[in-house]
């Protein structure tokens, strides 16, 4: 009984550009019907049977373009998809939880979302061309004063990678849109705050440049290393302070981000010891995140590419109520 559109386009390949055809077909086959609103999800999400009210509460109150809570349907399947299952809920917990309650736009996530139709209407449709659409559309509903709203009861499951190599190719994707968003719009922001300075703005343009903070942080540690070895009289001695500098940094960092994973499983209730090896390596995980941003820096990825996913998870087995 579903209305399906096919798109055959091979030059235009991507997200963004099949939900601009969608939005041009539906507004075009069914120009006398009036939708609130639309939501997005992938095609192999699980949606909580809460998600539709929790998303018409949030509507009703007044939101206009709207976050749910991304959860994992495979946290447990390799130590690459435990970490993908603690950074959404991290994101969960600290980035959007974190600026929902600070009265600041949450960031539209990929899946489980919603935008107004008044929203679109007002950006003039479906109008992102980066491939990092997401991130985009957050970008536009700020400079068009939509706050995007976080609605935590409101949940979908989604499947994530399970190699290093999968997840490498899709974060090079996330990075490079980042650098092709920022490209495209921190002039405009910086404009806006020039003319209009306020906080949702300045908290946007400090999201836009997480990149610059990353390349920053690699640029330190090499400084740092480079300083400790030219600081020994000789190549042993300078190889022995490279060695503890290098060491006593990473075991600083695998210990904070250690204690971190440790607080969002306890406060989110996602205690499993199946995840023991993420919890691990998770320190890691975002460390390699350090040379795909330099990489994406010097040659960036402008094409969409898919990440197959094929994981076949019965809804009964994730969409327990909390």
């Amino acid at each position: 009984g579903a209305v399906v559109w096919e798109r055959f386009n091979k030059q235009n390949v991507g997200k963004g550009y099949a939900l601009k055809f969608l939005y041009e077909k539906i507004c075009a086959c069914f120009p006398d019907k009036r939708y609130d609103g639309y939501f997005v999800f992938d095609a192999d999400n699980l949606v909580d049977s809460r998600f539709l009210m929790e998303m018409n509460n949030a509507y009703m109150a007044g939101a206009r373009a709207a976050q749910d809570y991304r959860d994992s349907k495979n946290p447990y399947d390799t130590a690459v998809s435990g970490c993908y299952s603690i950074y959404y809920w991290m994101m969960d917990r600290f980035y959007n939880g974190g600026k929902n309650g600070l009265g600041l736009s949450a960031m539209i996530n990929g899946t489980g979302f919603m935008v107004a139709d008044g929203t679109l209407k007002k950006l003039g449709g479906w109008c992102t061309g980066t491939i990092s659409e997401d991130m985009e559309m957050t970008v536009l509903c700020t400079l068009a004063d939509v706050k995007v709203h976080w609605v935590p009861l409101a949940r979908t499951f989604d499947e994530q990678p399970l190699t290093l190599a999968q997840s490498n190719c899709q974060r090079r994707r996330w990075t490079s849109g980042t650098f092709q968003v920022a490209q495209a719009y921190l002039p405009r922001v910086g404009q806006g705050l020039a003319l209009r300075p306020a906080l949702p703005l300045a908290d946007l343009g400090i999201t836009l440049l997480l990149p610059a903070y990353q390349l920053a942080m690699l640029l330190n540690l090499t400084v740092g290393a480079l300083s400790a070895f030219f600081g020994g009289n000789t190549i042993q001695e300078g190889m022995g302070r490279l060695l503890a500098y290098g060491g006593s940094s990473l075991a600083f960092t695998a210990l904070v981000t250690t204690l971190s994973v440790v607080l969002v499983l306890t406060v989110e209730g996602k205690w499993d010891r199946r995840l023991w090896k993420a919890v691990g390596v998770y320190w890691l995980f975002l460390l390699t995140w350090l040379p795909i941003t330099a990489a994406s820096l010097v040659k960036g990825t402008t094409s969409w590419e898919q990440i197959r996913h094929t994981r076949s998870i019965r809804a009964e087995a994730v969409l327990v109520k909390k």
